[in-house]
This record gives C-alpha cells, sequence and structure tokens, in this order.
C-alpha cells in the first residue's frame, strides 16, 4: 500500500465518519470549493465499497482495492493530501497578549547561553 493512499484514508475517515454526504459539507466548510470537489469525487466512486464509519486500515484498503482495479486514480488521492497539507499551512490566527511581564520579568533579564 503506498504512502499516499495511507495519507488520503487518514484526511477522509474524520470527513467520513459523519457519512459521506456530510463529508463533501464538512469539506467545503473547513478547505474551500477545490477540496470539496477532490473529496466528493472519490466518495462518490467509492460510496458503494464503503459500510459505516470506517476505520484508517479499512478505508485505505479499500482505497488500494480501488486504485488497483481503476475505480479511482491515485493522481486524485494525491490531489487530496495535497489540498489537507494546504489546508492546514494557509491557517493564520492573529496571537495577543500581554508580554510586558515577560521583558520585565528578572529570570529573562540576564544572558542565554546554549552549550
Amino acid at each position: 500500500m503506498s504512502d499516499v493512499v495511507s495519507e488520503a484514508a487518514q484526511v477522509l475517515v474524520p470527513l467520513l465518519a459523519a457519512g459521506a454526504s456530510t463529508a463533501v459539507e464538512e469539506a467545503s466548510k473547513e478547505a474551500g470549493k477545490e477540496f470539496a470537489h477532490a473529496v466528493g469525487s472519490v466518495v462518490e466512486r467509492i460510496g458503494k465499497r464503503l459500510r459505516g464509519a470506517p476505520k484508517t486500515t479499512e478505508l485505505a484498503a479499500t482505497l488500494q482495492a480501488c486504485v488497483d482495479d481503476d475505480t479511482i486514480k491515485l493522481a486524485d488521492l494525491k490531489e487530496i493530501v495535497r489540498l489537507s497539507r494546504a489546508r492546514v499551512g494557509d491557517t493564520h490566527v492573529k496571537v495577543t497578549g500581554d508580554n510586558a511581564k515577560v521583558l520585565t520579568d528578572p529570570i529573562f533579564n540576564d544572558p542565554v547561553t546554549f552549550n
């Protein structure tokens, strides 16, 4: 089993836990239309092979079987993995806080040396 198949299974399992249609909806909320389309195209093609909420190993085996019999393309799984990584990398947050104490704390007033 390839790394791409395993990684795609790890991305899809949380989305599929609530069901196939909900997976596409959640993907759309989380990462936008491109990710939702990629997830939807794979979920649609493997939907008949899934029963309930699959575990990562079960889904990986199903995905590998689908790749082997050309039901889905490895490129589709690579796209899901790529977009899921982009989703994580594109997360921006604003961190605020009072850093005055850090600057006046006596522990941090001495020089720091690394060995």
